[in-house]
């Protein structure tokens, strides 16, 4: 069975053509056939850190909203991992988006919208919950309405809901901060999870547990 999701570029001209929220409801907007991929210059965007800035141990994960094991990672081996590590101060934890599809940007669009950092790891987790649940949507409408209602049941509100959705110049940012990142460790499938900078697949939380204890022991 495989672990990953194999890593795959898309275009910004792909992920663009996110369904677009209006006062009447989800419509797709189709992304010129003009648009160019974003460059380095006009990345903004930033880490969403948890834990210890000076922790002994860096974890950075990569991973898709619409990835199944990126779930099935989130939701046996994440909450281990924080109360474990993150929470008492031994692991810095990032986490970085990787664009497979229109949806996984747009998850990150919303999650990202504050960039309050509690809001973020709360509706990620969320996503990953519930991610069998609306990935069975039937249309990008019904899907995002899944998206929509996630956000407000943690406080945001319908207009800064469509705000987030439909702000391309966070899109661009995110679409090159993602293409950069991958870049520069050589990310080919998801998850991947670098442990104080070296690269480990998918695992178990006791397997992971012992990687970073052997750090700890250094």
């Amino acid at each position: 069975m495989l672990h990953h999701r194999y890593f795959k570029k898309v275009s910004l001209a792909t992920v663009l053509s996110i369904a677009c929220y209006s006062a009447g409801g989800f419509t797709v907007a189709s992304a010129d056939e003009e648009t160019t991929n974003p460059t380095v210059e006009s990345i903004v965007t930033s880490d969403m850190v948890l834990g210890d800035a000076d922790a002994p141990v860096s974890v950075i994960e990569y991973a898709s909203f619409t990835c199944g094991h990126c779930a099935t990672f989130h939701n046996l081996v994440f909450d281990k991992l924080k109360e474990n590590y993150i929470d008492t101060g031994k692991v810095k934890f990032t986490f970085r988006e990787v664009y497979f599809d229109k949806f996984g940007l747009a998850g990150s669009l919303i999650a990202r919208c504050d960039g309050n950092t509690d809001f973020y790891y709360t509706y990620s987790g969320e996503l990953f919950k519930k991610q069998r649940e609306w990935m069975k949507s039937k249309n990008e409408g019904e899907l995002l309405s899944h998206f929509q209602a996630m956000a407000m049941a943690l406080g945001q509100s319908e207009e800064k809901f469509r705000a987030c959705l439909n702000n391309n110049e966070n899109a661009d940012s995110l679409l090159a901060w993602y293409h950069h990142n991958a870049d520069v460790d050589g990310i080919k499938a998801t998850p991947t999870f670098l442990i104080n900078g070296k690269k480990h697949s998918n695992m178990s939380f006791e397997d992971m547990s012992k990687l970073i204890d052997a750090e700890l022991n250094k």
